[in-house]
């Protein structure tokens, strides 16, 4: 007997998603719950990203595959309902689901840049008309960016000297975390004479160098990146915008791909002056009520010091918000990347 578990090309599902709307604006906390709606949504029809094909043969298992590639996107939603209670903001939709890839499926490319929380994107660059090409670009496409021009007089002389001084991923993405940027694109254009050779002639030509790379700047992993290299007699502004295009394109493609894969992330909780049974209390809570969660380990209890790690898709954000709303000797004192710090109050 072969069982095999898959999902129509479009289905439609109803979905909830829930957000804290303890110490968060209500307008975030409706936001962070459509997100969560969204991703149950997709969730919900693809079977939890999980297609499995298992053979039974004579009351023995044979083979069990589990494939969590599947992919699926939000094709378009209404909210059916939303209300705010016991410290939480609730939203229900009825989403359509359809199998595969985005690709130029411009709505629902805005739909998963809004199930993802609209992350906001920096585009650093050597070289002023890219930087301007790639903004156009993914602005046009529902990506929120951050206004280069602004930027510029405060930033871009450090993230230049930064980059062309050799510094790594993480120190740019350490100044993408202090402008307010979740994610980072970095980009570079050279340009430059090169003489190409035959058996009987020899000429100039242009040679284009054009690299790019999208950074998560929470974890500093690069998410897309890309290298193109062309010769041309001549080069015109038109030629260079048809190989900012081609860059895009597969940057876009690689970023959509990345999105739509099931991912998990470390969710680390630091805690000071927390006696040791805190620790066992919130691994607990964690386990029962944080949505998706893989594991809870406690890692380190050191003195007045202790650290938590959670595997989970779920962000650092919504979990510092329901563990200060459920704890109330929790203090939180800052938010960095995926890193939460409380502080135990005694009194």
């Amino acid at each position: 007997m072969v069982l095999l578990l898959c999902f129509q090309l479009e289905k439609e599902v109803i979905a909830e998603g829930v957000a804290s709307v303890v110490n968060v604006d209500k307008g975030v906390a409706r936001d962070r719950a459509l997100s969560d709606a969204l991703r149950n949504a997709i969730e919900q029809a693809v079977g939890s990203y999980i297609s499995s094909q298992t053979i039974i043969e004579n009351y023995q298992l044979l083979q069990d595959n589990i494939f969590s590639k599947a992919q699926g996107y939000i094709k378009e939603y209404m909210i059916i309902s939303e209300k705010e209670e016991n410290g939480l903001y609730r939203i229900k939709i009825r989403a359509k689901v359809k199998e595969g890839e985005l690709k130029d499926d411009l709505s629902a490319i805005k739909l998963l840049i809004l199930e993802k929380g609209r992350p906001r994107v920096l585009i650093l660059s050597n070289e002023d008309f890219l930087e301007d090409e790639l903004t156009n670009r993914f602005r046009d496409n529902g990506f929120p960016v951050l206004d280069p021009q602004t930027l510029k007089k405060k930033m871009k002389k450090e993230a230049l000297r930064l980059e062309l001084s050799g510094a790594n991923d993480t120190a740019l993405s350490r100044m993408a975390l202090r402008e307010g940027a979740e994610m980072l694109v970095v980009a570079q254009y050279r340009e430059e004479l090169k003489n190409i050779k035959s058996a009987y002639s020899s000429m100039d030509v242009k040679n284009i160098t054009l690299t790019s790379r999208v950074i998560d700047p929470h974890s500093a992993e690069i998410i897309a990146s890309h290298r193109i290299e062309k010769q041309f007699p001549n080069i015109n502004p038109q030629l260079r915008s048809n190989l900012i295009d081609s860059l895009f394109r597969i940057l876009k493609a690689q970023i959509l791909e990345n999105w739509q894969s099931p991912t998990s992330n470390v969710v680390r909780i630091h805690l000071y002056n927390a006696p040791f049974e805190t620790y066992n209390n919130l691994r607990n809570f964690l386990m029962d009520n944080i949505r998706r969660v893989q594991k809870v380990i406690i890692k380190e209890y050191v003195g007045d010091y202790g650290m938590i790690e959670i595997i989970t898709p779920e962000n650092a954000q919504n979990i510092a918000s329901i563990l200060s709303s459920n704890f109330k000797k929790l203090s939180l004192k800052e938010i960095q990347g995926n890193d939460i710090h409380f502080e135990w109050k005694k009194n």
